[in-house]
């Protein structure tokens, strides 16, 4: 009885343990979404007054194949496309990193005192 105790416990502990010790610290191990890190979320829906059903076919899959070869070709802005249903279609965008948003705000015054 002791030894299928020390099993199960052995068993338990582990891989708690082991678990534990690679998200271990959890602020670089464990990469937060838009929801935490921030970032914008776009939803769009198409219209399709004139569309048959046929057209209407996998038709968000379709627009999203084309505006990521239009909007974002190399896959440098990180954008999350989603399909929802056949007519509507998310847009995920995080939030820039902080050196990105130093740049900007450095553009940003420089073009300010520039137009001056």
């Amino acid at each position: 009885m002791k030894a299928v105790w020390l099993k199960t416990l052995f068993a338990i502990v582990v891989p708690v343990v082991l678990a534990a010790w690679i998200v271990y610290p959890p602020g670089q191990t464990i990469k937060k979404g838009i929801d935490l890190a921030g970032g914008t979320s776009l939803i769009y829906e198409i219209d399709t007054t004139g569309l048959s059903a046929v057209e209407q076919k996998d038709l968000a899959l379709r627009m999203i194949e084309i505006l990521r070869r239009r909007v974002d070709p190399g896959n440098i802005q990180n954008l999350v496309w989603r399909p929802h249903g056949n007519t509507r279609f998310e847009i995920q965008m995080p939030l820039a990193n902080p050196q990105a948003r130093a740049r900007r705000t450095a553009y940003l015054t420089a073009l300010n005192r520039l137009l001056e």
